[in-house]
């Protein structure tokens, strides 16, 4: 836990140094980074402990004692640390595309990506030096084998209940879904015909939009059939605004942003 303060503590320095203020936005970057921070050092203590264990069984129960112990430690350090550094470094750099952003946008973010960017460094940079010299002078005591630990047997029951919720979860969740979906497309209007910029919208249920009431046409084609005739194909998007009721399932509106253009098609109807 000594990587959370001091990459915590190394990012408010530079911001410090940098000018930047903590607000919102920075301490977001820290939200955002606080939990990859520690994934190093867990990694790293789990390398040791499981180093620990295989020399103990290999040496019939004795625990490593002086140099033993410190070779041990510096073995499974060796062993994780490159890809730890790496993998930290990465994450550290995934938020450098925000660097360029300009004007709000870029006042916006760009204090939260250089919170994060470094926290993630130093915590890349801890976990292959601090981090490792520290297991050495604390990790004390006869560690525990896994197979004698209750913790992977309540994390395998945990992980099975967890599938077993997994699948009514998703069909609920899949089932409110489409309910949502089917009822907010009831209450969406049709447009029933097109004439210029104005626009005869229906709705299956009511109460209808008042008077002045701006819609949002998301309806990107619309074709009128004249028998004997070609057919009228308009495409229509924009945002119309009500201007009288016609009766009670439709409306008039005005296209007052977007287009309703007219399209030539060649089918007739019989």
């Amino acid at each position: 836990m000594i990587t959370l303060p001091l990459g915590v503590l190394v990012a408010f320095i530079a911001l410090h140094l940098q000018g930047v203020t903590a607000n919102l936005m920075s301490l977001g970057g820290i939200a955002i980074a606080i939990g990859a921070m520690v994934d190093a050092a867990i990694v790293m203590i789990e390398n040791a402990h499981k180093h620990l264990e295989h020399w103990r069984n290999a040496n019939d129960g004795r625990e490593p004692q002086g140099a033993e112990r410190w070779s041990l430690v510096a073995d499974a350090a060796v062993e994780v640390g490159p890809a730890l550094f790496v993998s930290l470094l990465i994450i550290a750099l995934s938020f450098v595309p925000v660097f360029a952003l300009q004007g709000q946008e870029g006042k916006l973010f760009k204090p939260l990506a250089f919170t994060k960017t470094y926290a993630m460094a130093a915590a890349a940079g801890l976990a292959v030096t601090l981090v490792p010299v520290l297991m050495g002078y604390l990790i004390r005591g006869r560690i525990r084998a896994e197979r004698d630990n209750p913790l992977p047997f309540w994390r395998t029951t945990m992980k099975s209940f967890t599938a077993c919720l997994s699948l009514p979860l998703l069909l609920a969740s899949l089932t409110m879904g489409s309910l949502a979906y089917a009822a907010d497309s009831y209450t969406d209007g049709w447009i029933g015909h097109v004439n210029g910029r104005q626009l005869d919208i229906c709705y299956r249920v009511t109460p209808l939009p008042a008077v002045d009431t701006r819609l949002q046409v998301m309806r990107v084609a619309y074709v009128i059939p004249n028998k004997g005739l070609p057919r009228q194909q308009f495409a229509v998007s924009g945002y119309a605004t009500v201007t009288s009721i016609i009766d009670a399932h439709c409306v008039r509106a005005e296209l007052t942003q977007g287009t309703a253009r007219r399209t030539d098609h060649a089918r007739r109807t019989d």
